[in-house]
């Protein structure tokens, strides 16, 4: 149960980041083409609202954020309760 909710928590972690992302590549996106005096065409992916990407852009997003978050916690799972790795190694820096 607790590797699971794990999981699931890095999944939503990177589902918001890639929403984030996405935002952000808006953003830019409606910036440039209002200064450039480029149409903005309308797509929608969920039903509702408008955005500017593509929907198959929309989905691809939201489908790597589901992915990489599955193995980002997988490997985050494998690092810190198996291989009980809970710090960092930390390089020291010596003077020459």
């Amino acid at each position: 149960m607790k590797k699971a909710s794990y999981i699931l928590f890095t999944i939503v972690l990177c589902w918001l980041l890639v929403f984030l992302l996405h935002s952000l590549i808006e953003v830019h996106y409606i910036t440039y083409a209002l200064s450039h005096t480029i149409a903005l065409t309308n797509y929608t992916a969920w039903g509702y609202g408008y955005c500017a990407l593509p929907t198959s852009v929309q989905i691809i997003l939201s489908l790597l954020a589901i992915v990489g978050g599955y193995f980002l916690g997988q490997m985050w799972w494998q690092m810190i309760y198996v291989e009980k790795r809970r710090r960092w190694k930390r390089v020291k820096l010596t003077k020459k």
